[in-house]
């Protein structure tokens, strides 16, 4: 049973927002594309320690939650100030290292339906042969509540067939399809797509290799700034939303102009109040809000509301 935010002493919040969330650097007050942040809740729960990847749910005013290696296969939901309201156990799947978790529509083919992926892609030590994403399903159980069933999974490998680390995967909400970003020490990072027949239900067994869409240089003095945790597609796909350790970077492209171009571009940079391990963001498809956690017991859930830039850009659909 979950400690609920209204249950949690003031020695207890005290020690959550030191541990989570003193500033080693000023967070920014507004961007381009972004507003001052916002904490509207915190984590509490002790199943939620090592939360790598957040999504909106289709059904209701929810997020959903993954923790990284180490837990059973399995997902949170939670309310939008980190309450945990129940937990879904993923029959039938073995979770490695899971990093990340998007929303979209569940294939190229398919963009009328909705699906969350769930990236198992984690490679610290650059070893694994392939990597893999589950394509979930939401339905309502018989609480009335969101809940999730395993439909499919694609094998992937990258196109050196070498292992590397990756923490963000994104779905673009246009196009229906999948993309992938690795995690470079050097700030060297280079954008994936997962090829089409991979969603393909008849080739789930089939490994198929990722096509390079772009590098993306990710300049920053330290190290921390460098490392891509966690990504997300604007609503009208338009915009590439990347989470670092410290900030948000923003990347948006005329119709016109490739991805290749975009970002080879200065992003959008948002400094977000620090925290200790920040991995996860979402972008909630109706209001367009952007919101953040991390791991580690008792991090804040963050918000961050779109300027009147971003709105004018054609972002707010």
């Amino acid at each position: 049973m979950h400690t609920p935010l209204t249950h949690v002493s003031p020695m207890m919040l005290l020690f959550g927002m030191l541990a989570s969330t003193f500033p080693m650097q000023m967070p920014s007050k507004t961007s381009t594309y972004w507003h001052d942040a916002s904490t509207q809740g915190m984590l509490t729960a002790s199943e939620l320690d090592e939360v790598s990847g957040i999504t909106s749910s289709q059904l209701g005013p929810y997020l959903w939650a993954h923790n990284d290696s180490g837990d059973a296969a399995r997902m949170f939901l939670l309310d939008h100030a980190g309450n945990l309201i129940h937990t879904a156990n993923l029959e039938g799947l073995k979770a490695y290292d899971n990093e990340d978790l998007t929303r979209g529509p569940c294939a190229p083919d398919d963009l009328a339906s909705h699906c969350l992926f769930l990236a198992d892609m984690g490679d610290n030590r650059h070893k694994r042969e392939l990597i893999v994403v589950h394509k979930l399903q939401e339905f309502m159980d018989n609480n009335n509540l969101p809940s999730l069933k395993p439909i499919s999974k694609m094998l992937l490998r990258y196109p050196t067939h070498k292992g590397q680390d990756a923490e963000a995967v994104m779905s673009h909400p246009i196009t229906g399809d999948l993309y992938i970003l690795d995690k470079s020490r050097s700030g060297e990072s280079n954008l994936y797509k997962v090829p089409r027949e991979a969603h393909n239900k008849q080739t789930k067994k089939k490994l198929h290799d990722l096509e390079l869409i772009a590098p993306v240089r990710i300049n920053h003095s330290s190290s921390s700034g460098q490392l891509v945790t966690s990504g997300e597609f604007s609503a009208n796909g338009q915009c590439l939303i990347l989470r670092t350790y410290l900030e948000v970077l923003t990347y948006c492209k005329q119709p016109e102009h490739s991805w290749t171009h975009a970002l080879a571009q200065p992003p959008d940079r948002f400094i977000t109040p620090a925290m200790l391990q920040s991995e996860a963001i979402a972008v909630d498809p109706n209001t367009h809000d952007l919101w953040i956690t991390s791991e580690r017991l008792y991090s804040p859930i963050i918000k961050l509301t779109p300027t009147p830039h971003m709105q004018a850009q054609g972002i707010k659909k």
